[in-house]
């Protein structure tokens, strides 16, 4: 017992004579960086090594990823970012990103996301054959700079100005538009690019509150390691040294405490609007209307001989419809290249059987072929379908075997093994097909659009 009462006192003084230290509050709160400067500089080395390599333990509330299976098992699941830059909404953008935000904080009051979400993706896309292009707006830099715009206010603002919501990351900074292609892979591609090329949007104008550099060079200087880039376009400030010292170790812990401290890690949880989220607010029938709302405004429609569509189900009475190809009955290759766990995930055949069930209206499925595979066994079902059908539907398209994070592709056409079912088809069908394609890039469709 008096091992232990001695011990309790050494604490209580050593805590006492530190006290004296810490910073005057009484003239009001810190600001983040007033707080920051303080806390590294109670740090000693060792400790400031363990918080800036990558074997660091994770910091729960700052840490990136979303465990989905418990309670709640899901979220809202959105459209494609490809998607919304097709709609030109940017306030369905910012509605949308304020609706993944406010989720991410309920999720992450129940220790189950981190905070510091890693999009969006900054990068233009020029070549419709890049794989990861269906993670943008599009090619357009205007649109992709108020897309940017929009999506970091809605993730990292929202009803307290006083914390970030959340934090975004520009990625990947900068030029990079290119995954493998013809033996030039994304870590050893050059980009070759003027100033005026670099993205501003994201960290000037929007306040983004983290990058992350690009896997490729930058006019021969790898992105990470780009002065020019990060230091002088991002941040604003060189480093006086060649070498790293403490002091720019110090610079590097008060750029992520800061972050840390502007998400309210330091503070209490009771004071925070945002601690106050629960699953309560996650996948709500508003967020489900807004996420509705944005797959019909980025829907394009192409073509539309005689006026055929839009389709009628009083019109549809005592009809048979065929529907055809692998994308009809796809559920996860419809969200892209990264997704989280939906709620629910509805394909084409189960939306279109839905709607005319109880209805005399006969509705049969068929894949036809698949996207990739050259086999044209299922071929013949598909044509006798088509052949006894009032209404043939085709959906055809990509899936992430040909785009994707480390797939390009070498060419922009619809796959020949689409193509050839087409021709199949229309020796056989008593009315135009209608094609619905589904796919993350551009595909050349002249064919699909010339043909009568």
């Amino acid at each position: 017992m008096h091992s232990l009462v001695k011990l309790l006192c050494i604490v209580i003084i050593s805590v006492h004579d530190q006290s004296g230290n810490f910073p005057d509050c009484k003239s009001g709160p810190l600001s983040a960086q007033q707080r920051v400067a303080d806390l590294v500089s109670r740090m000693t080395i060792d400790e400031k090594f363990t918080q800036i390599v990558t074997t660091a333990a994770a910091i729960p509330i700052y840490s990136p990823g979303v465990s989905f299976g418990g309670d709640p098992p899901a979220a809202t699941s959105f459209p494609m970012l490809i998607n919304l830059g097709a709609s030109f909404n940017m306030r369905l953008v910012y509605h949308i990103t304020s609706v993944i935000s406010t989720e991410t904080r309920a999720f992450n009051n129940e220790n189950r996301a981190g905070l510091n979400f890693f999009t969006p993706n900054v990068n233009i896309f020029r070549d419709p054959r890049w794989g990861r292009g269906q993670e943008t707006p599009g090619k357009d830099p205007f649109l992709t700079s108020e897309y940017v715009y929009a999506l970091v206010q809605g993730l990292q603002r929202g009803e307290d100005e006083h914390y970030l919501k959340i934090t975004a990351d520009c990625k990947a900074y900068n030029a990079y538009d290119l995954e493998n292609w013809i033996g030039t892979d994304r870590f050893h591609f050059d980009a070759k690019i003027s100033d005026q090329d670099l993205v501003k949007k994201c960290i000037h104008d929007a306040h983004v509150a983290s990058i992350m550099c690009s896997y490729n060079s930058i006019n021969s200087i790898p992105s990470c390691a780009n002065q020019f880039e990060i230091e002088m376009l991002a941040r604003k400030e060189l480093l006086d040294n060649k070498t790293i010292v403490e002091k720019d170790i110090d610079r590097a812990l008060e750029h992520t405490f800061n972050v840390l401290i502007r998400l309210g890690w330091f503070d209490s949880p009771e004071q925070q609007f945002y601690r106050q989220l629960t699953k309560a607010d996650v996948d709500t029938p508003e967020s489900q209307k807004l996420s509705l709302e944005s797959a019909q405004d980025s829907i394009i429609l192409l073509k539309n001989v005689n006026r055929s569509l839009p389709l009628h189900i009083d019109q549809l009475i005592n009809k048979k419809i065929a529907l055809i190809e692998p994308t009809a009955n796809a559920t996860e290759s419809m969200q892209g290249s990264y997704f989280g766990k939906a709620p629910f995930l509805i394909d084409p055949v189960t939306a279109i059987k839905a709607m005319t069930a109880g209805k005399l209206i006969d509705v049969e499925f068929v894949n036809g072929c698949k996207i990739k595979d050259p086999d044209e066994s299922g071929f013949s079902a598909a044509i006798e379908l088509a052949r006894s059908a009032d209404i043939v539907i085709l959906f055809g398209g990509l899936d992430q075997s040909i785009e994707g994070e480390s797939v390009d592709r070498t060419s922009i056409t619809v796959p020949d093994i689409l193509l050839s079912l087409i021709h199949q088809l229309e020796k056989v069908v008593r009315s135009s097909i209608h094609v619905v394609i589904i796919s993350g890039s551009g595909l050349d469709l002249t064919y699909i659009r010339v043909s009568p």
